[in-house]
């Protein structure tokens, strides 16, 4: 099952004001609260910070579930065998989790996306009672997302590629071009027929909607896709065409040597990710999760450090005698 994950910068506000507030250990403060104190009525629903994960390899970050509570509608157990059905008890509640993978380096929160779960907006208001409580309404969270901006011909400059993958989105016309080669006059469709022929089959995956073509070169150090091929292809592509559901390419950027992941139909836009696109796991827990966006963290650092250098550059230094301690106050 698929999920999308979207990135953020996350501050503590104060009149109005992001503050260097270190909200990792805000965050670890919370976490100490016993259960009965993390649990809050919010936007109607009760909601709770769950236990957080650390990953040994990333101490500077957090894995933290967010879970709430459907206690005014359950639906019934059952199994596909039979039509038998079960209620679920009065003792036992759904909890709908997000996750969110907070670093403190690029003060970055990642999160997945869960219909039924709470929004970065439910997050910020559950973590509000805890900060407001201990100083007060003047302070608060909030979440900023982070925008893909580095234009399309600074991503070509790169002298190294590392991977491309491209999906296409199907209808029954384009459906045909791709299985019988059909040549057409549309610009757009004659650009699926130029794509099929830059990638061998074997990279290409196919489902009801969409078709997917990648190319990379694997775990090899300071190797690069051939530069040309690939920057005659994303200049080919009409990248506003309705067909082209994305166009990722991994590079390593030339003003800081760093490697990203760009997605050419959504500069501008916030950087979002979709994970487990192929992964047999239904129900993922907030750990697995966690661990999948640690993993492809890296893809995304040259955009995480550019963010965050924009992103404290107005911040306002408080005075670190003052100690934000939610633990301390009466929740």
């Amino acid at each position: 099952m698929s999920k999308t994950i979207k990135f953020y910068n996350l501050a503590l506000l104060h009149n109005g004001e992001k503050t260097d507030v270190d909200v990792l250990k805000v965050l670890d403060n919370i976490a100490k609260l016993a259960w009965n104190q993390k649990v809050k009525h919010i936007q109607g629903n009760f909601s709770a910070m769950f236990p957080m994960y650390l990953n040994e390899r990333h101490k500077d970050k957090r894995i933290i579930p967010f879970g709430k509570f459907r206690r005014n509608y359950k639906p019934f157990l059952g199994n596909i065998a039979n039509s038998n059905l079960r209620e679920i008890q009065d003792d036992v509640d759904v909890v709908e989790l997000v996750t969110m993978v907070y670093d403190q380096k690029h003060r970055t929160a990642i999160l997945d996306y869960n219909r039924e779960g709470l929004k970065e907006k439910d997050i910020v208001v559950y973590l509000n009672v805890f900060v407001q409580n201990s100083m007060g309404s003047d302070w608060e969270f909030k979440f900023f997302p982070i925008i893909s901006s580095t234009p399309k011909e600074e991503v070509l400059k790169s002298s190294e590629f590392r991977s491309v993958e491209i999906k296409l989105k199907l209808d029954k016309f384009t459906e045909n071009v791709v299985n019988q080669g059909i040549q057409v006059n549309s610009s757009d469709n004659v650009m699926i027929l130029d794509v099929l022929k830059m990638f061998e089959a074997n990279n290409t995956t196919l489902d009801a909607t969409t078709l997917k073509f990648e190319l990379n070169v694997g775990n090899k150090q300071n190797v690069t896709m051939n530069l040309e091929s690939i920057r005659q292809l994303v200049n080919t592509l009409n990248l506003d065409s309705d067909y082209i559901e994305s166009i990722k390419l991994k590079y390593r950027n030339i003003s800081n040597g760093k490697l990203d992941t760009v997605d050419f139909k959504n500069i501008n836009k916030q950087v979002k990710e979709i994970i487990f696109q192929n992964d047999d796991i239904k129900n993922p827990a907030s750990e697995y999760v966690g661990n999948t966006i640690l993993e492809l963290y890296p893809n995304f650092e040259s955009t995480l450090h550019r963010s965050h250098r924009n992103f404290i550059s107005d911040m306002v230094t408080i005075d670190h005698s003052t100690t934000i301690n939610p633990s301390e106050s009466a929740v």
